[in-house]
């Protein structure tokens, strides 16, 4: 019986040193090469912690020795020649493949099954989160809707007798293993759940988290990428990296991976554009029509737009494509918009500018009137704008049908009529100014005769200007003073009397002509009757004359008119000048004697 007893209590310490061998060789071989970390579970094959302990029996067997280990499985004495191995699997809701649990790892499923693999019953007690969730010697166990946390498994079994009934010998062996279940998927952080992404323009640091297991890894893919890369536990995307669309997701050691992430990098500036009521874009600072506003981004797309009043210093909302009026206040407007990632465009500028610039007349005295004359050395035209400022000044000179560029206050000495104008670089035109320069004394003409000479048939002296009229002054021979003429001319002519004639004319503006003189100097035909002696034959002579009539017939000089009866002679001379002269021829008696 002893020797008996022997051969079992060594083949009972054989199989036990065996079985530690081969659960210490299973932990090294998964290990060194199996995780328990997957996406979707498999079912593991469970390393656990043992510890055994013997009693002293009744009979006298001596107990009280105890050992520990940890393995894949245990083979346990439950009896003097029997024997049970205990094991344990353990998978989620569903499993697929293989693999070994390390205790107190993570599984990602909030539903686990734990299954005792022992050919006998063993009483097993599942606890976490301060609870008991199972109990029972069923040897298996479906757990689900476990919150997340720590759970231990811990199972018991007592073998009394044995070694063998006469020693009394008991075995109590007891079986423990904690898993972690970690069913929440990790979250990312400054990024963004939106397929728009979270919209940035500077460097952005990127990281998961995950209150349970941990972040495993992340995994980025980059605009206009198919395929993600691993970046570890965290990354930045770069301001100086290709703008766009960015992509994440994380994964938890667990296995759980979390929903998709995503970030839009821009770092593009907007670009607006001021525009007039007819769409086209203005390119000037000026306006003075309607204008409005409006931008474009590449990138992440406009937020907002703003703007700023003339003379405000801050920014209103501003309503793309609104249209401020050519009436709305003078001045200068800005504008600026703002993409979703924060990017500022350049400030844009308008000034409006509805008023007209304004023009002055100066002579070389001062300040001259429009439509005024002056006499002075020159006109100049000086413009000026309260808004914007002059573009263009224009002149149309005397003589001209066209007008061309002018230099403000510039001098015009030309003699005649000028007009002036200008605009400004918002495209206003000044009121058109004008006025007339005057320094060129009136002219006198005579066509009859030329100044100081003698005219013996009359003349005409007239006066005139270039620019106006002219007042005709003149003196005769019988006057002291010079007297003002009744119309622009004077007529001398043979009813005039002989002698000089002063003559000078004034402008409007007083410029003065010189003083000229005529003499007029009137010769009239001076026909004389000539009577012949021995009878009553009459003759016409003369000294002024080249022509002459006999009652209307041409007639001789000199030539003896005889027959009786009444006769008119006209004597003409050179200049044209008539003298006429009547007489009669009657029986004419000659007195031989006379007696009382």
């Amino acid at each position: 019986m002893v020797k008996i007893k022997r051969k079992s209590i060594l083949r009972t310490l054989l199989c036990a040193v065996f079985a530690l061998c081969f659960a210490v060789g299973l932990s090294s071989l998964f290990a060194s090469g199996t995780t328990a970390y997957a996406a979707t579970t498999p079912k593991y094959t469970v390393k656990f912690n043992w510890s055994t302990k013997t009693t002293t029996g009744t009979g006298g067997g001596t107990g009280g020795n105890t050992a520990s280990g940890s393995g894949v499985s245990y083979s346990m004495q439950t009896g003097q020649y029997s024997f049970a191995d205990y094991s344990v699997s353990l998978y989620g809701s569903s499993s697929s493949g293989t693999g070994t649990f390390e205790s107190g790892s993570y599984i990602g499923s909030n539903s686990v099954n734990v299954i005792i693999n022992s050919k006998v019953k063993i009483p097993t007690t599942i606890s976490g989160n301060g609870t008991t969730v199972a109990k029972g010697n069923n040897n298996s166990f479906s757990l689900s809707n476990l919150a997340d946390g720590t759970y231990t498994v811990t199972s018991s079994f007592s073998a009394g007798w044995a070694t063998s009934p006469r020693s009394g010998i008991g075995k109590s062996y007891s079986f423990t293993f904690q898993f972690k279940v970690d069913s929440t998927a990790p979250t990312m952080n400054n990024v963004s759940t939106s397929s728009t992404g979270k919209y940035t323009n500077s460097s952005t640091y990127v990281y998961a988290s995950d209150s349970m297991s941990g972040v495993d890894a992340i995994y980025m893919k980059t605009p206009g990428s198919s395929s993600y890369g691993n970046m570890g536990t965290s990354t930045t995307v770069s301001s100086s990296g290709m703008n766009g669309l960015y992509s994440f997701y994380a994964k938890d050691k667990a296995g759980n991976t979390s929903r998709t992430y995503f970030l839009y990098l821009d770092t593009v500036k907007p670009t607006g554009t001021i525009k007039n009521s007819n769409g086209a874009e203005i390119t000037g600072s000026y306006t003075n029509q309607a204008f409005s506003y409006s931008a474009t981004d590449s990138g992440s797309g406009i937020s907002y737009l703003q703007y700023k009043k003339p003379g405000s210093s801050s920014w209103l909302t501003y309503t793309s494509g609104t249209s401020i009026s050519a009436s709305a206040a003078s001045g200068t407007y800005q504008f600026r918009s703002v993409d979703k990632a924060g990017n500022i465009s350049a400030t844009k500028s308008i000034t409006l500018d509805s008023s007209k610039p304004t023009g002055e007349l100066y002579d070389g005295n001062g300040n001259l009137a429009s439509g005024g004359k002056t006499k002075a050395k020159y006109i100049k035209y000086v413009c000026s704008d309260g808004e914007s400022k002059i573009e263009s000044v224009y002149v149309k000179k005397p003589q001209k049908t066209y007008y061309e560029s002018y230099v403000s206050g510039s001098e015009l000495s030309e003699d005649g009529t000028y007009y002036f104008y200008c605009k400004d670089v918002a495209g206003n035109s000044s009121v058109t100014l004008n006025a007339t320069l005057v320094t060129t004394p009136p002219t006198l003409s005579c066509l009859e005769t030329s100044f100081y000479s003698v005219s013996k048939t009359g003349f005409t002296v007239s006066a005139a200007d270039s620019i106006g009229s002219a007042k005709l002054y003149y003196k005769t021979p019988s006057n002291a003073e010079f007297l003002p003429a009744n119309a622009a001319s004077f007529v001398a002519d043979y009813h005039s009397e002989n002698g000089k004639y002063y003559f000078y004319a004034v402008d409007e503006l007083n410029n003065r002509s010189e003083t000229v003189w005529i003499e007029l100097a009137i010769v009239y035909p001076d026909p004389r009757l000539v009577y012949r002696d021995e009878d009553n034959a009459v003759s016409v002579t003369w000294t002024d004359g080249i022509s002459a009539t006999l009652n209307g017939e041409p007639y001789e000089k000199g030539t003896w008119i005889t027959a009786e009866g009444g006769y008119e002679v006209i004597v003409t001379n050179a200049y044209g000048l008539q003298t006429k002269t009547s007489f009669s021829i009657t029986h004419r008696f000659k007195i031989i004697e006379r007696k009382a």
